[in-house]
């Protein structure tokens, strides 16, 4: 038996889908219309395959922000996108001389971070995540409880 999740908190979770995914749908169009950009950054750091890096970064951003938006293995995409901003992170963000690197660097654990809260919370009563029975955390004044997942 499920605690009762209030309505006002399943809307605060769906808004934070949406913010979330906001960032990764600007960076993955940003990377469809203009991937130039994204090819001449990654050859900057030497690495193979630029066009690929690209492609893939960008498939993996609109395809997990869609996921989020729709509250759709919720947690699946979250886990592969605080993957991504901490390998990202490591990779593209650490000349820590710069500021702007370090800011950029912590700014992708921060959304690591919360990727990973909401890996662990769900998706909440908005989603598909829900209608189909995947299982999830409710929280409710001091009290969570688990209800298992079907799948």
């Amino acid at each position: 038996m499920a605690i009762a999740n209030s309505t006002g908190n399943d809307l605060l979770a769906l808004a934070g889908r949406f913010l979330f995914a906001s960032l990764f749908v600007a960076s993955g169009v940003n990377k469809l219309f203009w991937p130039l950009a994204t090819i001449e950054y990654v050859r900057t750091f030497r690495l193979p395959a630029p066009l690929l890096w690209c492609i893939g970064s960008m498939l993996l951003e609109l395809a997990c922000a869609a996921l989020l938006v729709f509250g759709y293995r919720t947690r699946v995409a979250a886990w592969i996108l605080a993957a991504y901003c901490v390998s990202t992170a490591a990779i593209f963000h650490h000349a820590f001389a710069d500021q702007n690197q370090l800011i950029q660097f912590l700014t992708n654990l921060a959304m690591a971070g919360g990727l990973l809260a909401l890996s662990i919370y769900g998706a909440g009563l908005f989603s598909i995540d829900r209608l189909i029975g995947d299982g999830h955390v409710e929280i409710t004044s001091n009290y969570a409880q688990i209800t298992p997942s079907d799948s």
